[in-house]
């Protein structure tokens, strides 16, 4: 848990593709399109952490068709 825990902090607080997408719908836009976009990059990264977390994303890539489909 300590190194799923150290990997999410680098995550954070590395700029990475989320973090530039995000600065270019709010300089493309309008500060509200880019709350939007940040609200859904914050969904999607919560998502893949409760399936990391709870071991589903381990019983979903155990299926040959689900490692095709992602």
């Amino acid at each position: 848990m300590i190194a799923f825990a150290l990997a999410v902090f680098f995550m954070i607080v590395t700029p990475g593709p989320a973090v530039l997408a995000l600065a270019g719908v709010g300089a493309a836009f309008s500060f509200k399109d880019g709350l939007k976009f940040l609200g859904g990059l914050t969904i999607g990264y919560l998502l893949v952490w409760i399936l990391v977390i709870t071991g589903i994303a381990s019983i979903i890539f155990s299926l040959p068709y689900m490692r095709m489909v992602f």
